[in-house]
C-alpha cells in the first residue's frame, strides 16, 4: 500500500502440493491494484485480523452448495483423488471449511452471489 518498495513478494499455492509457496510472485510497484483470495480473511483469529487491516476491501463470494460441490470434487479428481473419495472430501472437510468460513460473511464489504 505504501509503494515504498519497488517490488513485494506475495505467495502462491501449489494445489498438486497442497502447500503455500512464500515469495513466488513479484509484485512491482506500478501495479495499482491487487486482487487477493482466501478462505479465512474475515476470520477473527487475531493473525487473519491484522491481515484484514493490510486489506482495503474484503468481498465475500457465496456460491451455493450445488455450484461449490461439483467444482470441489471435479478439481480433486483432477488432483489424483479417486471419485468417490473426493466427494467424501467435499462432503466433510471442505463443507466444515465452508461452514466455518460462511460464519464470517457478515464481516465483508461486499457479498457476491454467484449464481452459475
Amino acid at each position: 500500500r505504501a509503494r515504498d518498495e519497488d517490488i513485494v513478494y506475495a505467495p502462491s499455492f501449489v494445489r498438486g502440493l497442497e502447500e503455500p509457496i512464500a515469495s513466488a510472485i513479484p509484485v512491482p510497484r506500478s501495479i495499482p491494484i491487487i486482487i487477493t483470495e482466501g478462505n479465512y480473511l474475515l476470520s477473527p483469529h487475531p493473525t487473519l485480523r491484522e491481515v484484514r487491516r493490510l486489506l482495503d476491501e474484503v468481498w465475500y463470494l457465496d456460491t451455493p452448495p450445488e455450484i461449490r460441490f461439483p467444482q470441489l470434487i471435479a478439481r480433486h479428481v483432477a488432483f489424483g483423488k479417486p471419485e468417490a473419495e473426493a466427494q467424501e472430501w467435499a462432503a466433510g472437510t471442505d463443507q466444515r471449511n465452508a461452514d466455518h468460513v460462511e460464519s464470517t460473511r457478515d464481516s465483508a464489504d461486499l457479498v457476491i452471489t454467484v449464481t452459475r
